[in-house]
């Protein structure tokens, strides 16, 4: 699980974010987190040339609703306080909602066996 493309293309993937913004690359060394973007497709390829079983990638929303996240945040619902409401129903949405860490964050899975078939995975390849 992570952020990156689905499918390679050119582009920068190699970023700084400093304080939950971008922030240029030389800005302030030592004091940003350095990341890049996976190239899942890549991945997959290399899985797939080694003979492995590869599943997705998928987005994260759609990986988190298909393993039941909705229902779970429902159960915490019934138990939290107003507060821990608010928290549940903001954290719930910036990790499933398109607009935000839903698309942006995606999912693979790599399996040494073809019949293992992890859940949260259609059949997307």
């Amino acid at each position: 699980v992570d952020y990156g493309h689905a499918r390679s293309a050119i582009g920068e993937t190699l970023q700084c974010v400093k304080s939950h913004e971008f922030a240029g690359l030389f800005d302030t060394p030592g004091l940003c987190d350095i990341t890049a973007h996976v190239d899942f497709e890549n991945v997959a390829n290399i899985a797939l040339a080694d003979g492995l079983a590869v599943h997705g990638p998928v987005t994260q929303g759609q990986f988190l609703l298909d393993v039941g996240i909705e229902n779970r945040a429902e159960r915490l619902w019934t138990i939290a306080n107003e507060a821990q409401k608010e928290s549940l129903s903001t954290g719930l949405m910036r990790l499933i909602d398109t607009e935000q860490m839903g698309s942006l964050f995606k999912v693979l899975a790599v399996c040494h066996d073809p019949l293992i078939h992890p859940e949260g995975f259609d059949e997307y390849l």
